[in-house]
């Protein structure tokens, strides 16, 4: 395939018009930066490349099945081998490839392109903010100086204030400290001996599909570490405070019909400890929670339902992921983020794995670590060799569950570990007689 001799083209940032809408011209900028950038990657630009294998999501199609074929190549990028990548596809690669030469836009530089397109992205978010204020007035659920406090932390964060600069001095002796302080104990010996040694500035991810019992494990884990004297956060967006508090009911031993006795003595048990609930709608709301009152464990149950800019569901999760993240590290809390599986594991008959988490795989990229819980039914059970556990749990009117550890960076103990559910009391046990073979 010849080059393409160099010709004038068209500038990059359209022109203004008359007749042209203000979001077309944004769209017609974007889809030329976009084939400037794949411009530059074809001809071996290690921004352009560098930035394209990053993961950004090409509104062009032309250009997205370019950086397709740019990311799942092995050796060197060329406007031949992206072709011939394409064209074992089922597509037609030199003349796609062709199109993006002819077309692409070359008289500024990859950077100034990468820039455009992180504006572009910047707009879009503002405009969803703009939407989310504009919501938020109309419905008055907030007061006036909390919703400026929430939408400030957010045009924070998009003009990059709040950054943080430190010496490699500090960075040393601040993983001196971290290695020196003591870790968190949940106080649940099934999750203790499966977590291992979880700190303050931790993200652990705890996953499952719907109904299985993950919002019961994170609210069992909040309480323990609130007995234990840690002041505990608890980001409440899945359910309503009756439901909740007949969960924390439970756990404490007081099953409906309730006895007047026995609920003054879960409140004043509960009056003793630091848990407080919220239901913030997005992270920098969560954020600016922590900065005004200490807490030392974050729980946000779950997070998925957090409110995030983006132009695609999966994008929205992302941003929400890396905020959760950043929030961890710059209040040093250990945060527990539930999270919602996707049904495809049940679908398959099969365990769930990291790719089964809902709508973005970013969370468990950003975690220290992953925890997904599932059933276990007779024929896993089966599967597992552990019928005679099964048959035990289920004659106490219990549940066996499986919690599997396919990420962690804190634990050295088993990937997998079978725990007791009591849906009545609403509380995991450990199954410390089951040992796998």
């Amino acid at each position: 395939m010849n080059k393409l001799t160099k010709k004038k083209s068209l500038p990059l940032r359209a022109e203004a018009s008359g007749t042209t809408e203000e979001g077309e011209e944004l769209s017609e900028e974007l889809t030329r930066a976009e084939r400037a950038l794949c411009w530059y990657a074809l001809r071996g630009d290690a921004e352009a490349l560098a930035f394209i294998r990053g993961g950004w999501k090409f509104t062009d199609a032309g250009c997205a099945e370019a950086a397709q074929a740019i990311c799942d190549l092995d050796g060197e990028v060329t406007e031949l081998s992206v072709a011939e990548k394409l064209s074992h596809g089922g597509k037609d690669g030199y003349a796609l490839v062709t199109d993006l030469i002819a077309n692409g836009i070359y008289a500024i530089s990859a950077r100034e392109c990468i820039q455009i397109l992180h504006d572009a992205l910047d707009y879009e978010k503002l405009r969803v903010l703009g939407d989310a204020l504009a919501a938020s007035s109309s419905r008055h659920e907030e007061s006036p100086s909390a919703l400026v406090e929430r939408l400030l932390g957010q045009l924070r964060g998009l003009s990059g204030e709040g950054g943080e600069e430190f010496t490699p001095a500090e960075a040393i002796q601040a993983a001196v400290e971290a290695e020196q302080a003591a870790p968190l104990q949940i106080g649940i010996e099934a999750l203790d001996s499966a977590f291992g040694r979880i700190r303050r500035g931790d993200l652990v991810v705890l996953a499952a599909s719907t109904g299985v019992g993950k919002s019961a494990m994170a609210l069992q884990m909040a309480v323990a570490m609130a007995r234990q004297g840690l002041r505990c956060l608890y980001e409440g967006l899945e359910m309503g405070r009756g439901d909740y508090g007949a969960r924390m009911l439970a756990q404490a031993g007081a099953l409906p019909p309730y006895s007047e006795e026995a609920v003054k003595k879960v409140l004043s048990d509960f009056e003793r400890i630091g848990l407080t609930f919220r239901r913030d709608p997005t992270v920098n709301a969560i954020r600016a929670r922590l900065v005004r009152e200490r807490f030392d464990v974050l729980v946000v149950d779950y997070a998925q339902l957090l409110t995030g800019a983006g132009r695609t569901e999966v994008e929205r999760l992302a941003e929400i992921s890396r905020g959760l993240t950043r929030l961890a590290l710059d209040l040093n809390v250990l945060l527990v983020a539930v999270a919602q599986t996707n049904r495809n594991a049940e679908t398959e008959n099969r365990l769930p794995e990291l790719r089964d988490l809902y709508g973005s795989g970013q969370l468990a990229r950003d975690a220290a670590l992953v925890a997904l819980l599932a059933d276990v039914d007779e024929r896993r059970a089966e599967e597992m060799r552990c019928v005679d556990l099964y048959q035990r749990v289920v004659r106490r009117g219990e549940k066996l569950k499986v919690l599997m550890l396919p990420k962690s960076r804190k634990s050295e103990s088993r990937k997998r570990q079978l725990i007791c559910f009591d849906g009545a009391r609403m509380t995991f046990t450990s199954c410390a007689d089951w040992m796998p073979r």
